[in-house]
């Protein structure tokens, strides 16, 4: 993986991210964070085998980002709406636990 794989697969990550959080504005912060942290814990990373399992980690994290997540948003009877995109047809969506539903 050279430097410009790099910078394209952060770039790739901040527009998945983009995509699948769009409108939570606490979402994108802490995934804009988290994204720029791992790469900045890895910057000094020069195996060739760690790089390309690296590279192959953010790869699925972008999968995940634009295949896998579905965010609900709460209406106004107290429920969450999901609406899932094409990318999500034929996909089984999990409803969330009560727990994770709570607001802190």
């Amino acid at each position: 993986m050279t430097g410009r794989d790099a910078v394209a697969l952060f770039r790739g990550l901040l527009r998945a991210r983009r995509k699948c959080f769009a409108g939570d504005l606490l979402m994108l912060k802490e995934s804009r964070s988290q994204i720029r942290a791992s790469f900045d814990q890895n910057r000094q990373v020069s195996d060739p085998s760690r790089l390309d399992q690296l590279f192959l980690e953010g790869q699925e994290a972008i999968h995940v980002f634009t295949n896998l997540i579905v965010q609900g948003k709460l209406n106004e009877r107290g429920n969450y709406e999901i609406k899932p995109r094409m990318e999500h047809a034929g996909s089984t969506l999990e409803v969330p636990s009560p727990e994770a539903t709570k607001c802190a």
